[in-house]
C-alpha cells in the first residue's frame, strides 16, 4: 500500500506491507507480518500489531488492537516532514499521515475477509 502526491515520481506519504496467513477450517490468522516505511526511520515492523493478529479471527476488534498495536509501536517515532509544511498548511500532513496506516490496515482486512469467505460486519 502506498499513498503519494502523485502516482509516479513522487516520495510517499507512508508505504505498508501486509502478509497474514488464515487457517481455512478455523478462520483465525497463524501467521502474521506488519511493516510500514516513511513513517518512522526507515522500514521497520510492527510486534505489537502482528502479536495482535496471531490466533485472532479478522474481525472489528482485532483491527481495533492491530490499529492500537501500529501507533504503540510507531507513533514515538514519527518523523515530521518539512517539505509538505507551506504558510498555508503549517502544520503540514503530519496527522494526515499519521492516519494513513489505519486506513491500510482496514482495506487490507476487508481484502482478507473477502478472499477467506469471513463475514465479520454487521449489516
Amino acid at each position: 500500500y502506498r499513498v503519494a502526491q502523485r502516482k509516479w515520481l513522487a516520495h510517499a506519504f507512508v508505504n505498508a506491507a501486509f502478509r497474514v496467513d488464515v487457517d481455512p477450517s478455523t478462520k483465525t490468522v497463524t501467521n502474521a507480518r506488519i511493516a510500514l516505511g516513511n513513517y518512522a526511520q526507515g522500514i521497520k515492523r510492527s510486534p505489537s500489531a502482528e502479536q495482535a493478529l496471531v490466533g485472532s479471527k479478522m474481525d472489528s476488534a482485532t483491527l481495533q488492537k492491530v490499529i492500537q498495536g501500529i501507533h504503540k509501536d510507531f507513533d514515538d517515532e514519527f518523523m515530521s516532514e518539512s517539505q509538505y509544511k507551506s504558510i498555508d498548511n503549517p502544520k503540514g500532513k503530519d496527522e494526515y499521515r499519521k492516519t494513513l496506516p489505519d486506513s491500510f490496515i482496514f482495506k487490507f482486512f476487508q481484502e482478507v475477509q473477502s478472499v477467506h469467505g469471513i463475514k465479520a460486519w454487521k449489516e
